[in-house]
């Protein structure tokens, strides 16, 4: 897929897929570029290059071995993202490492995300696929192992992405954004003791695509 420019100010929307048979789950955050060092813009390769890595190694051991962490979509929201296509990596494919056996279907983790802005359009949230059957505790909620590994997450989620690109470096700070609305920096999350269910997963509805 073509690879972009993106400039001081703009928004890009990382698309994280994961998938098992008959399920493919999409997760979408949204980051600004707000600082440049040794050069004025960058490109959707250079973010990919440092996002990817880093998403996968945090999202990989809360999975079971039966899914698939498949790769990631990059959009540019703006300035002019209309008609644009997305870039891709899936450099990072592989299977998860959270333990043998799923939970029942369409069951997530459940991280919320949040600006200093109140209401609906200042905070968001995470539904992270296909936990392991091993992490359901007694009690029918999340171990505390899992519930560790969702705040390492959440603490990725709501920090900086630094991207290098030769002698610059452009950070990337996690966002809120509607299209001809303000962005909203995220700067606090909230990891939930207790399952959620992604129903636009598939499974019990119409099946997600995967995409590339």
């Amino acid at each position: 897929m073509p690879t972009f420019a993106i400039q001081a100010g703009d928004v890009v929307r990382a698309v994280t897929i994961c998938q098992v048979p008959g399920q493919v789950s999409i997760n979408s955050r949204q980051y600004q570029l707000v600082q440049s060092s040794g050069g004025v813009e960058t490109t959707s390769a250079v973010f990919l290059t440092s996002f990817g890595p880093q998403m996968h190694a945090a999202m990989v051991p809360l999975m079971a071995q039966e899914a698939t962490f498949y790769g990631f979509m990059l959009y540019l929201e703006t300035p002019h993202a209309t008609g644009w296509r997305p870039d891709t990596r899936g450099a990072e494919r592989s299977v998860g490492t959270g333990g043998v056996g799923l939970l029942p279907h369409q069951t997530s983790g459940l991280i919320s995300l949040y600006s200093n802005t109140i209401g609906k359009k200042g905070q968001g949230r995470i539904y992270v696929p296909f936990p392991p059957a091993i992490v359901n505790g007694a009690d029918g909620n999340p171990s505390q192992q899992y519930l560790d590994k969702l705040d390492e997450l959440g603490q990725f989620l709501t920090g900086s992405i630094m991207a290098v690109q030769g002698p610059a470096t452009h950070m990337f700070l996690p966002v809120l954004y509607k299209k001809g609305g303000t962005p909203y920096q995220l700067g606090y999350y909230t990891v939930r003791n207790g399952w959620a269910t992604q129903r636009r997963r598939g499974n019990f509805g119409p099946t997600n695509e995967l995409p590339f």
